[in-house]
């Protein structure tokens, strides 16, 4: 029989061996910052079989805040099994397993970014409901003069504390550090900040705070600009739209409403 349990030190190469099969766009140097970045030991639940992992799923600790209300919480992120032990039941065992220890430990909520949309359907069996929400906006680099100027990891964690709306997710400072490590952050002015990825001529945003909703096309494409893209592609928070976060009270239910701002998915 299989066996569930968090992660130790002795499962470090194991969990490479699983991430590396699973996400194959990963390079090892990418891999190994995030698993430079969390607790293991902490973090992570595997299924063992022979006391060696075939399956995994990081649970990384943040804080919801919605109605004037801090919830512990737990963001369900790299979940993966091994292919050749897919189609067996084995990450649902190992998710229910997870969230009755993380109810026992005291844990109110675990929410999550389903990868695609047709996974909204699976979490959802499991009690998960849509509760975040973003939308997507492109276009083209534009000219229009922006007063840009890049920041430092430190300087765009403190900055975007400031810029957060009351209902949001808080993320540890070194995920946020991590998240900011493969991105770019800059300023917009005095206060407004965004993270980007260049990849192929694309500029993809991966977070914009601070700039109103009929703005942000036109500043995304001063961002393009400015960054040597011909395009964008933007993700940004949005009261209704596609489903970015389902999530999945653990003792007390949590109000869905107003749909609290999650901004990154580590992705």
């Amino acid at each position: 029989m299989n066996e569930i349990r968090f992660a130790d030190a002795r499962d470090l190469e194991a969990i490479r061996r699983i991430w590396s099969a699973v996400f194959t766009a990963d390079t090892p140097a990418e891999r190994d910052a995030f698993l430079d970045a969390v607790h293991v030991s902490e973090e992570c639940v595997v299924v063992c079989e022979n006391d060696v992992p075939i399956s995994m799923a990081f649970f990384l600790p943040a804080v919801l805040h919605i109605q004037n209300r801090a919830y512990t919480a737990r963001y369900l992120y790299a979940a993966a099994t091994l292919p050749a032990y897919r189609g067996k039941g084995i990450f649902s065992d190992l998710l229910n397993a997870a969230l009755t220890a993380l109810k026992q430990r005291g844990v109110d909520a675990c929410f999550l970014n389903p990868a695609e949309p047709s996974l909204v359907g699976f979490y959802r069996r499991f009690g998960f409901e849509p509760t975040i929400f973003s939308r997507t906006i492109s276009g083209t680099s534009t000219t229009k003069a922006l007063p840009i100027q890049p920041l430092s990891a430190e300087d765009y964690i403190a900055l975007r504390q400031t810029l957060l709306p009351p209902d949001h997710v808080a993320w540890d400072d070194r995920l946020l550090r991590y998240a900011v490590s493969y991105a770019k952050p800059i300023r917009i002015g005095e206060r407004a900040c965004a993270l980007c990825a260049k990849n192929n001529g694309t500029l993809h945003v991966l977070e914009l705070l601070g700039i109103p909703s009929d703005e942000q096309t036109a500043v995304c494409g001063a961002l393009a600009h400015d960054q040597g893209c011909n395009v964008f592609r933007a993700r940004v928070f949005s009261e209704m739209g596609d489903c970015f976060g389902m999530l999945l009270s653990l003792g007390e239910r949590i109000p869905l409403k107003p749909a609290p701002y999650m901004g990154l998915a580590f992705d």
